[in-house]
């Protein structure tokens, strides 16, 4: 095994509605993360909470850009097979987040945003996120 490969990690890369929705501008989330993270994690996963789903749906019902948006999100995770994890004992999706990102053992939780705020929380935590840097259109790891 050479030095690089002793520092990949098995990661877990936790999806947030504010990403999924950068679908309906063309950008494809999911894949640009999972490039970003293929030289640092060995095997990568992708996890959606079920309060995300929650939210995505709440968006969908709703007429205009963001619902189209929503929809779209909606069968881009439906593609993917993404897992939904449940977590019963958190309100809004950023807690839920923030929570599972922090509770989870044995994985590296790098979470997909491109939520300024939810970002800046995970930043406090020292969580890793993957966030959209909208001027050269492309996603960057902190």
């Amino acid at each position: 095994m050479s030095g690089t490969d002793s520092k990949r990690y098995r990661c877990e890369l936790l999806l947030d509605t504010s990403a999924l929705l950068l679908v309906a501008e063309g950008v494809n989330p999911v894949e640009e993360s999972l490039e970003v993270l293929r030289s640092r994690c060995s095997g990568i996963k992708l996890v959606l909470l079920a309060k995300v789903v929650q939210e995505l749906d709440r968006l969908a019902s709703n007429r205009g850009r963001r619902g189209i948006a929503a929809r779209l999100a909606l069968t881009e995770v439906g593609r993917l097979g993404v897992e939904v994890v449940d977590l019963v004992d958190c309100d809004k999706a950023d807690d839920c987040i923030l929570k599972y990102s922090l509770v989870t053992k044995n994985l590296e939780v790098v979470v997909l945003t491109a939520d300024r705020k939810l970002a800046k929380i995970l930043r406090e935590y020292g969580v890793r996120h993957i966030v959209w840097w909208r001027s050269r259109r492309k996603f960057i790891l902190r």
